[in-house]
């Protein structure tokens, strides 16, 4: 979608897959439907696993933020609700919350994944977070190692 600037400039803006925004709010709008195997082609590779909601892929990062960090538990536990107020903060900064916009997904979230790169042994991740516009293509299913 193209849209102009108050300086006459017009800007592009990523177009999402909707069938695959249409997924990520399913998953992650509490419809029933708490996973489901899928396999996306990044400029990177492709990366296969469990698609999940942001707070279960929230709650495996805080467990591993937990499980690893060498300071106070209590201290790296809230690290990452730290991150999301701060994000509230500065969306309310800069003009408001819009309600719209904080309803379209903008990052994809997966666990059990695996990444498979060119000329590389695939690569097995707890959990993994990517944009939803940096993804080239999907499809549903998990691929084998």
């Amino acid at each position: 979608m193209s849209r102009p600037e108050g300086n006459g400039i017009l800007t592009t803006e990523p177009v999402h897959d909707l069938y695959l925004s249409l997924l990520l709010t399913m998953v992650d709008g509490g419809q029933g439907v708490t996973s489901m195997t899928i396999t996306l082609g990044t400029p990177s590779g492709v990366i296969s696993g469990d698609l999940v909601s942001r707070e279960t892929w929230k709650s495996l990062w805080t467990e591993t933020i937990l499980t690893r960090a060498n300071t106070s538990a209590g201290t790296m536990g809230l690290f990452p609700d730290t991150v999301d107020r701060m994000l509230e903060q500065v969306r309310e900064e800069v003009g408001g919350h819009d309600e719209a916009a904080a309803e379209v997904p903008r990052f994809v979230h997966l666990k059990d994944t695996t990444l498979f790169v060119p000329g590389a042994t695939p690569i097995t991740l707890p959990f993994w977070r990517g944009r939803l516009d940096a993804v080239t293509g999907w499809t549903l299913g998990k691929l084998g190692v």
